[in-house]
């Protein structure tokens, strides 16, 4: 045994160790632990049931929390205990050793299933080299089950029966773990180093038990805990997987120096699941540093196998009950049916049959565990006749082809369900079409959960769509149940949805008993009802009077699924084909008298629902005119369960009922109210009874009136989609309207709920834009006040709408007078029931401008532009990465500035890549526009509440000059540089004002009248503006047009990327050029405005323009070169100009006293220093 140091916590560790603790005769210090009893064991810890025992290693049981014990860097801890199997269940249960942290230092989890050893972990993680492997405890020639102490079957004590289990910790960080069963010939040992940071303490063993039940449990005994000093030292060894030359898989190991290595022999499966088997291993001698083995396997080749049906002579019955494909040698769980159906053919004793044949469970299971050895391996199992015969169907519930079909997943099923398996449904699935006649239907039914002794688990099965058969489940797992079912017309029968993951459906087979149908003779439609559902049936009619009728008269627009008819004792509903098979037809308003053959259907809504089958003639029935008198009753006795069981398929009438209507997220729904009063005197209250409205027969317009109330309404109680209980009126009715609430301008119609009735007064309002959308047409109408969108066609169901009405065919159309309309939604009005006949108005037949409303970005979602035309000047488009339900969506939106809105680009204005990616652009001229109400998300598009959807793209093209380049505004140099998309202006031409500067040039010269555009501040007729980029300067030469007044060019310069603006001014005098020079980012794009100012520079003034230099390069602009043999005398005796063209020297005055600068001499530059 070790000597620790006297530190005060090795001491309390010290105190701690050793543990020797047979846990025989009781838990020792297991908490959450019970001893089993009642085998040749003595006793065995386990957690009696589901939960964790825990052993805690707290050094110091004062202290909060464990203080976990620490293994020093010179200790080795040894764990020590025999491990036993509680009884065969499918749970796998776990054993580890726990640090401070919860991690697993070592650890293994068992298979109480298959008897076997799943994982082995150190440091949370499985160990290097592990493969599961059996290592059922031995219990003699009986398989294992548990602590039941049954003849035969119960434990022996000598530990070589059963799992010796050591596990040893070093402080270093190195764990080893085996695993020894002497009877079995087990002695597997598994270690490794503890991964980098994992402490190196132990607080906790534990056990984990999955299953409910105590004796399904694992379970140790003979525990030990020791403490030694540790001298070893680790080394690391590196082992190969090897396919011939071909390295598989390389794994680094540690182990103790001097170990002898063992190497695993079991099959080994890559990461792609490929097999390998062992061969061969290089491993001689013990372990040093740095040692490679190598492990030799084959690979495995896939085998298929398949299970066959065969009686007790060997004679198959059914090929391929079951197939698969696995590898060699590998174990397969074939799971195979409790029966099978096998056709018997005829013999001179007995005709031809189908019959069942059965087999028995193995150890309770219909699953057979089998090595496949060989290639097309065939399994067989026998099968023995039952008394099951006329079998028309049999199927195993998994085996059902329904996308709504879900297995379930509780693991009774594995081991007690027919072929391993049993499922349930999300929604009904049709199954087999049966003839008339008589059957038996057997259900195998499964319940693992015992969740029938409180909830009534039930399986059901439809026929025709009504429910025909349940089969309530009494008993745990797997049992079988019988029912009648009488068909007295072909149909299909249907598995109707139910089942969870723990009870469902196993199989079902039908026998067929009789062909003979027997049909029960009722003399009312009371007494066919009280029937058992399905039940055939000779129902006599007498006088019976048909209200609605799935034959309707020519012209009629609705087509009811069922014909309703009614006698003095009931109602009931004909099935739809019903009507049109006899004789004359069945219509409304008809009585009716005769034998009917057939059978009801309650469906799964409740509804009795009578079909005939052939025995009924086509001319069973005899008919008569009849008036038929709606019964008055109430809202409470019909919208109950009861109620409607009463009156569906009887012409009602509601009286004095309330108009409601309820809307949310997900409907729209109108209600009949009626108030009562319940009670009498001071405890009355009044009650208000409610019943949902649908028009399903198509007695009212499209769009509803604004109902205030009924004094009387006639009609069918039906159910609607989802089993709500409806009112569908038909016939008479008594309405009250609500008046339409007059609005004197489209302004006011934002304080109008909506679904209101309205009449508006339009004052000569104009239709601004009239485009067709994804799906329909989108009106914009405005007035002084406001704007609001008018319904139109949808081209999706080819209908009309208000815009129609009203003869608004295109935008420009001027609109006078009252309009009749529904305030259908927020922002737009729709037509109603009064439109065409009670508005008065005038259309303009001559067209009037549309002018957009002009915004910037940040205005166009205010409410006061809602539903106007838009125009936004300067902005651009940009996308945005936009995240929606896990995906990255492309959105554009458009930017002017700091500001940003969402693009609907419901009418495909704008231009896509190839990947369907909106182009982005940096500059657009004018955007117009209309905002599309949208929802309140922002991860889709609309991208915003609000989203701006673009009728018009106004683009331009930033002008990248190869050369410096000279414009003269010409007409056909304006009509050029317009179409390129560069150039706006240039209106105003002319060629009678003089200029002194030729601007071909650059150079002085006399007056001389020249080719100008006119330019005028804040006169939108004369003015210029060209978009440019990659230019270094841009100047501008003009004269005063006044033969008095001095005046000014202003050149004003935007630039796109930060809106910034630059500008330079040139005076100027009558007659006399000037230059405005504005130096500009060659890596920038401009907006290049040029202006006409007076002489204050405040207020516009005519100023002709008489050309334009783009500079690309300013060393160069308008100079020749000069070669080294030119005469500079002649430069001096030329004029002299500075370089925006002032002329400051005549010839031959020289350049004495000018200042320091560049100058322009005989079309050259000069540089005075």
């Amino acid at each position: 045994m070790m000597t620790l140091s006297v530190n005060a916590q090795e001491e309390t560790q010290q105190s701690l160790l050793p543990i020797n603790e047979p846990l025989t005769e009781n838990t020792g210090s297991f908490t959450n632990a019970v001893l089993m009893t009642g085998t040749n064991v003595s006793g065995i810890v386990a957690t009696g049931g589901k939960g964790t025992a825990t052993l805690s290693l707290d050094t110091d049981p004062d202290a909060e929390g464990v203080q976990a014990y620490a293994v020093a860097e010179n200790e080795v801890v040894t764990f020590s205990w025999v491990s036993y199997q509680g009884w065969v269940n499918s749970k796998v249960d776990n054993v580890a050793i726990l640090n401070s942290e919860g991690k697993t230092v070592a650890g293994y989890s068992y298979d109480l299933n298959g008897c076997s050893i799943t994982d082995v972990q150190i440091g949370g993680e499985t160990a290097p080299l592990f493969e599961a492997f059996s290592d059922q405890g031995y219990v003699g020639s009986k398989s294992a089950n548990g602590w039941v102490a049954k003849t035969g079957q119960a434990y022996l004590a000598d530990n070589a029966n059963n799992t010796v289990v050591t596990v040893k910790v070093y402080g270093k960080g190195y764990v080893e773990i085996n695993l020894k069963n002497e009877k079995r010939s087990i002695d597997k040992t598994y270690s490794t180093m503890l991964p980098d940071g994992f402490k190196v303490d132990l607080a906790s063993l534990n056990i984990t038990n999955v299953s409910a039940n105590a004796d399904r449990s694992l379970g140790i005994n003979q525990l030990k805990i020791t403490s030694d000093e540790s001298t070893v030292k680790f080394v690391d060894y590196t082992v190969n997987r090897m396919l011939g030359e071909t390295v598989l898989d390389s794994y680094t190991a540690t182990n103790i120096e001097g170990a002898t290595i063992t190497l695993p022999q079991a099959p080994w499966y890559d990461a792609n699941g490929q097999k390998y088997i062992y061969m061969d291993d290089d491993v001689n001698g013990t372990l040093a540093e740095g040692a490679v083995y190598n492990i030799t396997y084959k690979a495995a080749e896939k085998y298929a196998w398949s299970m066959n049906a065969v009686d007790g002579e060997g004679v198959i019955l059914k090929e391929n009950v079951a197939t698969g494909e696995t590898f060699e040698g590998d174990n397969v769980t074939i799971g195979f049916p409790r029966y099978v159906r096998v056709e018997v053919a005829a013999t001179a004793d007995a005709p031809a049959d189908t019959l069942l044949y059965s087999t028995s469970a193995i150890s309770s299971q219909y699953r057979k565990d089998v090595a496949i050895t060989e290639n097309n391996q065939v399994v067989n199992i026998t099968y023995a006749a039952t008394d099951k015969n006329h079998v028309v169907y049999y199927t195993e519930a998994e085996d059902i082809s329904s996308y709504y079909l879900k297995e379930l997943t509780t693991s009774n099923a594995a081991v007690r369900a027919s072929q391993g398996r049993a499922a349930y449904l999300d929604y009904d699935a049709q199954l087999v079409k049966l003839t008339a006649g008589v059957y038996n239907v057997t259900a195998g039914l499964f319940d693992a959960s015992k969740g029938y002794e409180t909830s009534a688990d039930t399986v059901r099965f439809g026929f025709n769509r009504a429910v025909a058969l349940e089969f309530a489940i009494n008993a745990v797992n797997l049992s079988e149940q019988t029912k009648e079912l009488v068909v007295a017309k072909d149909g299909y029968l249907s598995w109707m949805k139910g089942g969870n993951a723990n009870w469902g459906l196993d199989y079902l087979y039908i026998q067929k008993v009789s062909d003979e149908v027997p049909y029960v003779e009722v003399s009312n439609i009371a007494d066919a009802k009280a029937l058992t559902n399905g039940t055939p049936v000779a129902l006599t009619l007498t006088g019976a009077k048909v209200s609605l009728s799935s034959v309707t008269n020519d012209g009629e627009i609705f087509s009811p699924s069922y014909s309703y008819i009614e006698d003095e004792t009931g109602s009931m509903a004909l099935a739809r084909e019903v009507a049109s098979s006899l004789t004359p037809n069945i219509v409304r308003n008809q009585a009716y008298t005769g034998t009917l053959y057939g059978s009801f259907a309650f469906d799964t809504y409740g509804r009795p629902i009578f079909s005939v089958t052939a025995k009924t003639a086509s001319s069973a029935l005899e008919a008569t005119p009849c008036e038929i008198v709606p019964t008055e009753v109430a809202v409470s006795d019909v919208n109950t369960e009861e109620g409607f069981n009463s009156y569906y398929g009887k012409y009602v009438q509601l009286t004095n009922v309330a108009w409601g209507k309820k809307s949310d997220d997900y409907s729209n729904d109108y209600y009949l109210i009626a108030t009562r009063t319940e009670g009498e005197g001071e405890t009355a209250v009044e009650v208000s009874d409610s019943i949902l409205f649908y028009d399903g027969f198509y007695q009212f317009p499209a769009s509803l009136p604004n109902f205030l109330s009924f004094k009387s309404i006639n009609g069918f109680v039906e159910k609607f989609y989802d089993g709500t209980i409806t009112f569908y009126p038909f016939g008479a009715n008594d309405p009250v309207v609500k008046s339409a609430i007059p609005v004197a301008n489209i302004g006011a119609l934002k304080d109008v709920p909506e679904g209101e009735d309205i009449a508006l007064t339009l004052d000569k309002a104009v239709v601004t834009a009239n485009v067709m959308g994804h799906s329909g047409s989108v009106m914009l109408l405005e007035d002084a006040t406001g704007g609001i969108q008018v319904q139109g066609s949808n081209a999706w169901f080819g209908t009309e709408g208000l815009s129609d009405a009203l003869g608004l065919t295109r935008d420009s159309l001027e609109i006078s007078g009252t309009v009749y309309c529904r305030m259908e939604s927020k922002g737009m009005i729709a037509l109603n029931d009064s439109t065409l006949e009670r508005s008065q108005y005038t259309v303009n037949p001559e067209l009037v401008a549309v002018n957009p409303t002009v915004v910037d970005l940040n205005k166009v979602l205010d409410n006061n532009y809602l539903n106007r035309l838009l125009k936004v000047n300067k902005l651009s488009i940009a996308n945005k990465e936009v995240e929606s339900y896990g995906y990255v969506n492309i959105e554009p939106y458009f930017v002017q500035g700091t500001d940003s809105v969402g693009i609907y680009d419901m009418f495909q204005k704008l231009e896509y890549d190839a990947s369907y990616n909106p182009l982005e652009i940096p500059f657009i001229k004018s955007v117009t526009g209309i905002i599309i109400e949208g929802s309140e998300e922002t991860d889709w598009s609309p991208a915003t509440p609000n989203t701006l959807a673009p009728l018009a793209i106004e683009y331009v093209v930033f002008k990248n000059f190869a050369d410096n380049e000279i414009f003269i505004p010409t007409a056909d140099a304006v009509a050029q540089a317009v179409s390129e998309g560069w150039f706006e202006g240039g209106q105003t031409l002319n060629n009678n004002k003089n200029g002194t500067i030729d601007p071909t040039t650059g150079l002085g010269c006399d007056a001389t009248r020249m080719q100008y555009a006119g330019v005028k501040k804040g006169n939108a007729a004369k003015s210029v503006t060209v978009y440019v980029t990659g230019l270094q300067e841009i100047r501008g030469f003009a004269a005063s047009t006044s033969s008095t007044d001095n005046r000014a060019l202003e050149i004003s310069a935007e630039n796109i990327e930060d809106n910034s603006v630059s500008t330079a001014i040139a005076d100027n005098a009558p007659n006399v050029t000037s230059v405005a020079t504005l130096a500009l980012d060659p890596e920038a794009s401009y907006i290049v405005s040029f202006n006409g100012v007076d002489e204050s520079h405040v207020k516009g003034a005519d100023v002709a323009l008489f050309g334009i230099w783009f500079v690309k390069d300013a060393k160069t602009v308008g100079i020749k070169d000069i070669n080294a043999n030119e005469n500079i005398s002649n430069m001096f005796n030329a004029e002299v100009y500075t370089i925006n063209g002032v002329k400051v020297r005549n010839a031959g005055q020289g350049l004495n006293g000018l200042k320091k600068g560049v100058y322009l001499i005989n079309g050259k530059k000069a540089v005075v220093k």
